[in-house]
């Protein structure tokens, strides 16, 4: 899935095949900078607040800092991997969807580093997500074996 920027000037997007895959950088007026090439396993997500970039990966979430150049990792818990990231709008904190062999939850963490909190835990009998957005204190979610809801939960 391809992120525009927050102000609109450029997208992020992943490209590549299952060997290598890069996250790139194309403004909107045509050119392109390659972010970071690896095992990059979600679609990138941009900071509302600050120029940094956010993707998950097998061992957790990278942040690639564009102004910079600098990466950063957040490690998850062991066993547990991150899809469906998202970046609300103040910044501080990203969620995600975390699975394991036997759990699916709805998890945050925040976008400085730090120990990851499971938010809500659906055990083994939740669907996939598709889709996950945080506004105003809400985790809004859709589910890929009944797409046409959307499902609420508060925090």
């Amino acid at each position: 899935f391809p992120a525009w920027s927050p102000d609109g000037e450029a997208i992020a997007y992943m490209y590549g095949n299952t060997g290598e895959v890069s996250i790139v950088r194309r403004a909107a007026a045509g050119w392109s900078d390659r972010i970071v090439v690896g095992d990059t396993l979600g679609a990138p997500r941009w900071s509302p607040v600050r120029e940094e970039i956010a993707a998950t990966h097998r061992t957790g979430i990278r942040i690639f800092d564009i102004s910079n150049g600098e990466r950063r990792s957040i490690p998850l818990p062991d066993g547990i991997r991150a899809w469906a990231l998202h970046w609300p709008e103040d910044g501080r904190l990203l969620y995600f969807l975390g699975t394991s062999d036997s759990h699916r939850g709805i998890w945050s963490v925040p976008a400085s580093g730090g120990v990851p909190t499971p938010r809500m835990d659906f055990g083994d009998t939740t669907p996939g997500f598709t889709h996950i957005h945080v506004h105003n204190g809400f985790v809004y979610f859709t589910t890929r074996e009944v797409s046409s809801d959307i499902w609420l939960l508060e925090f």
